[in-house]
């Protein structure tokens, strides 16, 4: 009999933290447009797709649907699925139930694997910073998947044998390095021992197709066990194009099982980044799930069929036969080992090439010196609060994991706080030491040296982390830690010419992101004198309440100028700091704001009501002269210091009036000729940028009537919106953003009311016909997301098909044809 082949598919899932360190929230980034970050524009094109990807039939119909985590090797970084949690939580579930039945699936071994927690380069880090990097990677697993990890993934599989020490006495049992991070190897002794003869050195790269212990100490123990991914498989998946043909995949896999060794059971393992099946390669998703698909349909002849299996699994059967020697300080993604993340070492991402990474260097060195000189704070404050500050940091990870959850804080104080934490002042200031060494933690994120600017998106944000670190820290020392930090920057010349140096970068980019009591609460205090309290909300780690307010209009019919007043009190959710403000702000339709803030307290108030009475009076142009001189407050800020969510907010609703003015009198002008303005368009006019900007406004002030029942779910006449539709030449008005969204919330609705029940009984005409219509009057509209609703309604184990009749069924069935379903695929519960 031929041995048993089994195939192990890794994908490394991750997204470095990408969160404003003080207020939580991942500001917009333009890069990754039309999504306004790249978590969420890498989560369409890729963590989504993958807990929902399409097997198609030979017609090109959905055929099946496969969440693929459950059927491979994963790891998914705490930065990431931190994130997803809040903003994708329907991915993140599906993830999480993919382990378990993938658990289920494989004797109990899940197919999650562990991450050290913020992707920082192990042998670059301090004994300190590794155990708490493995530890809080092994927390956040637990809370995630419900068990405890047997194998993690090192950052970029960066690995020295300090590191696996940590990680096996943590009770992690292997992990998965490259072919280059293994350099000789010799058969174990009996039991599984240390191997006593001759090391083989690696003439080539290490048999990838059975796993390998290292050892590092004398004692028994002292092993960890470690896959070697197959370097070429997995670079014709990364680099080289393999997903796009499921079927090239999979011929490329068994290419790799080679010929028999005896009766070892035959194995190959690939690693590659998880974002290659999907964000990478479009539609790399779907090629990984065919592959899938046909292994556990069992299509191969009989004597090639392979066995999906996870590094878990595989290794319980079948535990290592050989010894294999580590290359310490050695990666993946680094041919001079960890190099990349320190120095100029010519590794890079393939961008300009006359750039260089010198930079790298004085960044490491000045982050190193940060780190340190906040160690020595940390243990020379820590001991007033804590029975064991280094423990204590360790254990915070449950707090950090529970995404701060008021009770896991409440027992890690009552645990571990000691001295001066008994007190709200003293607990307060034991939980800015351990929020100081999270940002220490941060600010050593891989991806901040991987890429080949330090004036790209990913150091600035580790740069952030460091600011908010030395925030924390600076009331304890007389050391002025950023001139320290700029001591080194200013050696870190950027490629990106704007800017002269690294301190350059730091003035511009980072001195202006601290969060104080009086920022945040102008940022508040503009959005809502505005009355746009949207633009502020979203800020995960500060929260407002207004204790009392007051609004003031020169004139009732003009909603500007205005004078607001306010008294406020903002918490800051992960130290349970509050702190009290008031705040003036002044605002006329130059566009002009001005915000003063002022803190509470005995002589501190202004007097609102002389403001009020100037404002009434003499008017805002006098009382904005003598602003600051009348009233010196705490800080005062206008529009350009807003951020920007808040500032396009506020100017959108400073011109919003100018708008609709420009709107009514162009609606008005149209509608006085609007037969001339058609036919004349029908002759092929040269003011065609007018007609078409014409024809658009129409367009925007007639579906605001003609869309209105989709928005709230009632029936559409679809006949209306066809014709209005109809009458624009060139069908402009399909590509309003409106429609779009429109359309989105209708679908979205319509199957809502079908899941729900009770319904009225036109509901599956209704969204049959609909359908149909924007299938042909909006091919541009995305039907990925409804094609998952449809999905969720065929495996939703309800009487939901039971209690719908005949003809129901058959309209169901039909929109699972119009979305693209194969009638395979709906015949469990559809005719």
């Amino acid at each position: 009999m031929s041995p048993e082949r089994h195939l192990i598919i890794h994908g490394h899932f991750y997204q470095p933290p990408r969160e404003n360190p003080w207020t939580g929230t991942v500001p917009d980034q333009i890069s990754a447009a039309p999504f306004p970050n790249w978590n969420a524009r890498i989560n369409r094109e890729c963590y989504a797709p993958n807990t929902l990807a399409r097997v198609l039939d030979q017609k090109g119909a959905i055929d099946r649907v496969i969440n693929n985590f459950r059927h491979i090797s994963f790891n998914t970084g705490p930065t990431l699925m931190s994130w997803m949690e809040a903003h994708a939580p329907e991915t993140f579930a599906l993830i999480a139930e993919a382990d378990r039945l993938g658990a289920a699936d494989h004797g109990g071994h899940g197919p999650a694997v562990a991450q050290v927690f913020n992707h920082m380069i192990m042998p670059l880090a301090n004994p300190r910073d590794k155990a708490t990097q493995i530890d809080w990677g092994r927390k956040y697993f637990r809370r995630v998947y419900g068990r405890d990890p047997e194998g993690m993934w090192l950052a970029e599989t960066a690995a020295d044998s300090e590191s696996l020490g940590l990680m096996k006495s943590n009770g992690i049992k292997f992990t998965i390095l490259a072919q280059n991070q293994v350099d000789a190897v010799r058969p174990l002794s009996p039991g599984g021992a240390r191997g006593a003869g001759p090391w083989i050195p690696c003439q080539s790269p290490p048999d990838p197709r059975e796993p390998y212990r290292i050892f590092w100490g004398p004692g028994p123990g002292d092993f960890l066990d470690v896959f070697v991914y197959d370097g070429p498989v997995s670079r014709a998946v990364a680099f080289e194009n393999l997903l796009k043909d499921g079927k090239a995949f999979l011929d490329r896999v068994m290419s790799a099982f080679g010929a028999p060794d005896g009766d070892r059971p035959l194995l190959v393992n690939l690693a590659t980044d998880g974002e290659s099946y999907g964000h990478h390669f479009h539609f790399g998703e779907m090629a990984l799930a065919w592959l899938v698909d046909e292994l556990l349909e069992s299509r191969l002849p009989e004597g090639e069929r392979v066995r999906l299996t996870n590094y878990a699994e595989f290794l319980a059967g079948h535990p290592p036969r050989k010894e294999a020697r580590l290359v310490e300080m050695s990666s993946w993604s680094c041919t001079h080992g960890v190099e990349r993340w320190r120095s100029d070492c010519g590794c890079h991402t393939g961008g300009d090439q006359l750039w260089n990474q010198k930079w790298r260097e004085p960044l490491r060195d000045g982050l190193d010196w940060l780190r340190d000189r906040i160690a020595e704070i940390f243990e020379r404050a820590a001991p007033e609060y804590f029975k064991d500050p280094w423990a204590a940091r360790n254990a915070y990870g449950d707090v950090v994991c529970s995404n701060y959850d008021p009770a896991v804080r409440k027992a890690f104080l009552d645990a571990h706080s000691a001295g001066k934490a008994g007190t709200p002042e003293g607990a307060k200031a034991a939980l800015e030491l351990m929020e100081g060494q999270l940002m220490c933690l941060y600010m050593f994120t891989s991806c901040a040296w991987f890429f080949d600017d330090i004036a790209g998106l990913e150091p600035v944000q580790n740069l952030r982390y460091a600011a908010r670190a030395i925030e924390l820290a600076q009331h304890r020392t007389p050391l002025d830690l950023t001139a320290g930090l700029l001591d080194y920057l200013r050696r870190a010349v950027p490629n990106n010419a704007a800017y002269a140096d690294g301190e350059d970068l730091w003035n511009r980019e980072i001195a202006g992101s601290y969060l104080t009591a009086a920022t945040a609460c102008a940022q508040w205090a503009a959005a809502a004198a505005m009355n746009e309290p949207a633009a502020f909300l979203g800020q995960r780690w500060v929260e407002v309440s207004v204790l009392n307010s007051e609004r003031i209009l020169r004139d009732p019919k003009d909603p500007l100028p205005i004078l607001y007043c306010a008294r406020a009190e903002l918490r800051e959710r992960r130290l349970d700091a509050r702190a009290e403000r008031l705040a003036m702000v002044l605002a006329d339709d130059g566009p002009r704001l001005d915000i003063l803030i002022f803190e509470t307290g005995p002589g501190r108030a202004p007097d609102f009501e002389r403001a009020k009475t100037v404002f009434l009076e003499k008017g805002p142009q006098y009382l904005r002269a003598s602003f600051e001189a009348l009233f010196p407050g705490e800080a005062q800020f206008s529009l350009e210091n807003l951020w920007p969510s808040v500032r396009e907010r506020i100017l959108a609703a400073q011109l919003k009036e100018f708008f609709d003015e420009i709107r009514h009198n162009t609606v008005k002008a149209f509608r006085n000729h609007r037969d001339a303005l058609l036919k004349y368009s029908q002759k092929g006019s040269p003011w065609d940028w007018m007609d078409k900007f014409v024809f658009r406004l129409m367009a925007e002030v007639d579906l605001v009537n003609v869309l209105k029942p989709m928005r709230d779910g009632r029936p559409v006449d679809l006949d209306r919106l066809k014709a209005f539709l109809g009458q624009e030449p060139g069908g402009l008005s399909r590509n309003v953003p409106v429609v779009k969204e429109s359309s989105v919330l209708y679908i979205r609705s319509l199957f809502s009311q079908l899941e729900r029940g009770p319904r009225r009984p036109t509901l599956p005409e209704e969204l049959l016909a609909f359908l149909n219509f924007a299938k042909t009057s909006m091919p541009e509209l995305d039907l990925w997301e409804f094609q998952n609703l449809y999905f969720r309604l065929l495996r939703r184990e309800t009487g939901l098909f039971r209690s719908l009749a005949p003809s129901d069924l058959e309209l169901l069935a039909e929109i699972g044809r119009v979305l693209g379903f194969s009638d395979r695929m709906m015949a469990p519960q559809l005719p």
